[in-house]
């Protein structure tokens, strides 16, 4: 019996995943207003199976999914795109360029621009490990583990004013977006919230700001991770280079709209973790609960 009702709960537990994938992928890859309707009204109607502990990262990664595409704001009524370049930290080639299908259908009032056109890209380098006068220094020096998708305020390791001149270390100033291009960590991101530097495993992009802010920019990565995974995948470590990030094609709304799609996914997410906070005290009441009955 016990047998019998555990496989029941996995067969459950199973078919939730399944409905949860299936609910959300439908609401993000919705084509008209009518498609976008149905698909919430699904969602909304199985909300308690959709929520939970475990499931509400793939809530915030539909929110994130959903504002690349245009769907969380009113597209405003501005000027005609234009897919102008604009100056960049190297040529780019343009029999390399790639995209997402699933961004092929973004707003026809947005822009499109290689990734190469949103700002300065550069990466950085490891002081050579036999001089220890190159570490425990001032200087903030990221490794891919100071990523966790949120502002970069501290790091783990620093390295010295001779470390950063013996090296490709440079100086990332406050407000550049760093993506993770090696490993099984390829994807992380950040935001620096300082100066700071980075080793060679780390991209890193100074927005400009006459194509995109650095809030949205940063929104836009944190929806890169899997195609970036894909990309890297084919060698016995599978990393990316700055040149593939380069190349990504990216629709790209106007700035106006850049700050109030931002707005929006703060608001959603601020909720989010509101639910989650919300469902961590039930849990815990319950977890209370059953040690009590336990021992009565």
């Amino acid at each position: 019996l016990c047998d019998d009702l555990e496989a029941r709960q996995e067969r459950r537990r199973s078919a939730i995943t399944h409905f949860r994938r299936s609910a959300l992928h439908a609401l993000v890859e919705a084509e008209t207003p009518d498609d976008l309707r149905h698909a919430w009204e699904r969602v909304s109607t199985n909300w308690a199976a959709l929520t939970g502990p475990t499931r509400l990262a793939d809530l915030r990664h539909t929110i994130l999914q959903l504002a690349i595409r245009g769907r969380l704001v009113p597209q405003l009524a501005l000027e005609p795109p234009t897919n102008e370049t604009h100056p960049t930290s190297a040529p780019v080639d343009r029999a390399k360029l790639w995209e997402l299908p699933n961004l092929s259908a973004a707003p026809s009032t947005w822009s499109t621009h290689p990734m190469a056109d949103l700002g300065r890209w550069g990466s950085g380098g490891t002081p050579a490990k036999g001089h220890l006068e190159y570490y425990g220094g001032e200087i903030p020096w990221v490794v891919i583990g100071d990523l966790n998708d949120d502002v970069v305020r501290d790091t783990q390791a620093r390295i010295t004013e001779a470390g950063l001149a013996g090296s490709a270390a440079k100086w990332i100033p406050t407000g550049s977006v760093l993506i993770a291009m090696y490993g099984a960590s390829i994807g992380k991101t950040g935001v620096t919230g300082i100066d700071c530097t980075s080793n060679q495993a780390i991209a890193h992009c100074v927005p400009n700001p006459a194509v995109i802010t650095t809030d949205y920019l940063f929104l836009l990565a944190r929806t890169l991770k899997s195609a970036l995974i894909q990309a890297g995948k084919g060698a016995a470590q599978p990393n990316i280079s700055q040149q593939v990030l380069k190349h990504l094609v990216v629709p790209v709304p106007p700035l106006a709209e850049q700050e109030q799609i931002v707005e929006r996914v703060e608001q959603l997410v601020q909720l989010c973790d509101q639910l989650e906070t919300v469902l961590a005290a039930k849990a815990a009441v319950r977890n209370r609960a059953s040690r009590v009955l336990a021992q009565a």
